[in-house]
C-alpha cells in the first residue's frame, strides 16, 4: 500500500519540492556538523564512512558527500526516498536504500504522514487504523555493516522520527566515531529518550547540542 504521497505537501509540486531541498540543506549545514570541516575533532579510520538514517530528500547525504568517502543512505518513505535518489543521481559515492531502520533486518513496517504534511515528520508513531499509511522493509545497523561491506562508521547521522530508540538501543556502538542524533521526545516520552540517552552515553560522550534535541557524541574508544 503507497497511500500517504498525496498528503506530503513539501512534494507536492516541482517548486514545493525546489523550496524543502533548499530549507532542508541550510538545516542540514546548520545542525549537522562535519568534523575536520567545521570542528576540531579528529576521524579515527581513514575510510571516511558515512552513515545517513533518515535521508528525506537526500540534502545531508549531499553535504556529506564532499568529506567522506563514501555515503550510505536509508530512506523509509518510498515518494520521498525517489525524490532523494533524483536529487542524488550526480553524486558518486552516495548509496542510498528505501528501508527504515530499526531494531530488525527483513521486517515489514507502517509508516504515516504527519499532519503537518512535511515528508521528514512520516514515522511508525503516524500510524492508526483511519489514516493511509505504507509499508517498507526494514535494516538493522548488524545488517548496515554487513550489507555494505564496512567495519567501522566514522560518522553516523540519525533523524527517524522516533525509532531511533528502537535502531540504538541495545546494539554494539563500539565501531562508531561520531553519532549524531535528533531525539524525537514527543514519540519516546520521557522514560525511553532518557534509558536511550543513558545507554549512548555507554559508548560516547557529548559534545555538544543544538538546540533541545539535536545530539552530538563522540566515541569513548581510543
Amino acid at each position: 500500500m503507497d497511500g500517504i504521497k498525496s498528503q506530503l505537501n513539501d512534494l507536492k509540486d516541482k517548486q514545493s519540492k525546489k523550496d524543502w531541498w533548499q530549507k532542508e540543506l541550510a538545516e542540514c549545514i546548520h545542525c549537522y556538523k562535519i568534523p575536520e570541516h567545521n570542528l576540531f575533532l579528529p576521524f579515527k579510520n581513514s575510510e571516511k564512512i558515512c552513515v545517513d538514517i533518515g535521508a528525506n530528500v537526500g540534502t545531508f547525504s549531499y553535504y556529506a558527500s564532499n568529506f567522506f568517502n563514501h555515503v550510505y543512505s536509508y530512506e523509509a518513505i518510498k515518494s520521498t526516498y525517489k525524490v532523494a535518489k533524483e536529487n542524488l543521481k550526480d553524486i558518486k559515492n552516495v548509496t542510498i536504500y528505501n528501508m527504515a531502520a530499526t531494531n530488525k533486518a527483513e521486517m515489514e513496517i507502517k509508516l504515516a504522514a504527519h499532519s503537518s504534511g512535511l515528508s521528514g515528520d512520516s514515522s511508525i508513531y503516524n500510524v492508526s487504523s483511519k489514516k493511509p499509511y505504507e509499508i517498507c522493509k526494514t535494516i538493522d545497523i548488524e545488517s548496515i555493516y554487513l550489507d555494505n561491506k564496512i567495519n567501522y562508521i566514522d560518522y553516523l547521522k540519525v533523524d527517524c522520527e522516533g525509532s531511533e530508540y528502537e535502531f540504538l538501543i541495545g546494539k554494539d556502538l563500539s565501531k562508531i566515531n561520531f553519532l549524531v542524533m535528533e531525539l524525537h521526545t514527543g514519540y519516546l516520552k520521557e522514560d525511553k529518550s532518557k534509558e536511550l540517552l543513558d545507554y549512548i552515553e555507554g559508548y560516547f560522550k557529548l559534545e555538544f547540542k543544538v538546540g533541545e534535541h539535536i545530539f552530538f557524541f563522540s566515541s569513548k574508544q581510543d
